[in-house]
Formats: structure tokens, sequence, C-alpha cells
């Protein structure tokens, strides 16, 4: 696998999403608008990629198989619960190896998904992108998505004209799993990175080439963006993220909480994650 390649954030309003993110100095790709029901907006970083995800035609959620997992029906189910964090995402040059590596480790996976459209390219043509995902879980964490994606297009996601941000974002930095039993995936996450963590007393930290994956403490994460773990009832979840910014001086005008290095917009503000900044 490579290191993560998006970050799901799901919300109720799509709208009301695309503006708190827009006041907050990000510059958004237009809307889209998937077949199964879901619709988007991407905010492109260098080397990754935040999607805000809203459930926008139930009518057209493709429910689970046997032996399929349908990333609109988990989003879908997660929404029913809270707005939030529900997914953080790998980036993969064969998806369909990493399922069966996963599978030949122990992992429960699925059949490999594979999705295309169409989409317009800032001249006016149309290319076509598409990706293949593939699936796993932990039963300890049922509302922690995780998942791999290989792009057909990736330099679709890296257009100059939307890597440029006010607020002078660059990349995500990290992401913070916490919640009951989060440092019982240690293993699992392991296993689902292909990298050996660092374990602390309170921390187990996933070094990828594009960021790092943290499972933490309550306690941790508290220290870490002045507020608990936004859904404890979950259990292990992820809940919350770092963006490494060029500088925050930008963002000091937009009322975040200053934790240590951090600026960050708590839960009840930014859609029930704790969303941070950092230079």
């Amino acid at each position: 696998m490579d290191g993560i390649n998006h970050l799901v954030l799901a919300g109720h309003d799509l709208d009301a999403m695309r503006t708190c993110y827009e006041e907050l100095g990000f510059t958004l790709a237009p809307r889209g608008q998937h077949p199964f029901g879901t619709g988007n907006t991407i905010i492109q970083l260098h080397g990754n990629y935040l999607e805000l995800l809203a459930l926008t035609r139930p009518e057209d959620v493709v429910e689970h198989g046997v032996d399929s997992f349908s990333f609109s029906a988990f989003n879908r189910d997660y929404l029913a619960r809270h707005e939030g964090f529900s997914m953080v995402v790998l980036g993969s040059q064969d998806a369909a190896a990493n399922q069966l590596l996963w599978q030949s480790r122990g992992l429960p996976t699925y059949r490999p998904f594979e999705f295309s459209r169409m989409a317009e390219l800032p001249d006016g043509t149309e290319t076509c992108v598409g990706f293949v995902l593939a699936f796993t879980y932990s039963p300890a964490a049922p509302w922690l998505g995780h998942f791999v994606c290989q792009h057909f297009r990736p330099d679709y996601y890296e257009q100059p004209q939307y890597l440029a941000h006010e607020n002078t974002a660059l990349s995500v930095r990290d992401v913070w799993i916490s919640g009951p039993g989060a440092l019982d995936l240690a293993g699992h996450f392991a296993t689902f990175t292909g990298i050996d963590g660092r374990r602390s007393a309170d921390k187990v930290d996933f070094d990828t080439n594009s960021g790092r994956i943290t499972l933490a403490t309550g306690l941790a994460f508290q220290s870490a963006f002045g507020v608990p773990p936004p859904h404890p009832h979950d259990g292990p979840h992820l809940a919350g993220l770092t963006i490494n910014c060029a500088s925050l001086e930008p963002l000091r005008k937009r009322t975040l909480v200053e934790v240590g290095s951090r600026l960050v917009l708590p839960p009840e503000r930014a859609f029930g994650l704790a969303l941070a900044f950092t230079a």
C-alpha cells in the first residue's frame, strides 16, 4: 500500500459542509454525484485529499452483498448515527493484490469494487476517472471505515487550480483513531498498512509515506485536540485529523482553539470530527 490517499468526511448537508470549509480558506472542486447515492466535494492537497460526502440520493444506495462491501450503504448507516469522519483510505498500485494479501494474513475481505465515470477538466474536455477499491474491516471497530483505492487517473486529484488554498493547506499530516479499545487495533492496522507501528504508553503510530495514522487513548487524543473523542459509543473510531499548512496566520482570524501547536475546529463546529491545523 501507499500512504494516506484520502479521508471521507460525512455530513447531512453537503452545501453546509462546503460553506464551512470555504470559510476555513480551502479551495473546493465542483460538486460530484456518485451513481450509488452519495454526493461529494473534493478538497485537493499535495499527495492526498479530503472528500466531503453526503447522502444525496438515498434511492440509489447499493446494499451490502454476501461478498461485497457497499461504500454508500456504510456511509448511509454511519450518518444515521451521527456526522463525522467515516473512512480513511490508503493509496494502492494494485488493490486486488492488496485484498489477496490481507486475506492470506487473516483479515476479512470483500470482492474488489471497480468504478469509473467521465469528469470535466478545466479546459472543458472530458476524461475518464475511476478506481478499484479493496475493503477490509475489524469486528472490534464496526464504524471505522478503511480501505485502499487504486486510481486510474491520480493526476486528476492534483490539479494546480485546486491545490492553492487561502489557508496555505498542504497535506494531511495525521489521522487519529480513538475511543475504547483503539490500541487493541495495532495488529490489525499493521496488516492493513503493511507498517510496524511505533508503540508508546498511550499511542501507536503508523508512519505512511503521506501522513501518520495514530491509535490513541482518549486522554492522548484530548491532549492533542483539546476535546475528548467525539463518538466513544462507536468504539474505536476516526476522531480527528490534522492538516499541515505553510503558515497558521491566515487561520488565526477564524476563531479556532489553540491547543499546543494545533489550531482546532471542535466537533460541534466541524460536523462531528476534530479538525486541526499545524505548520
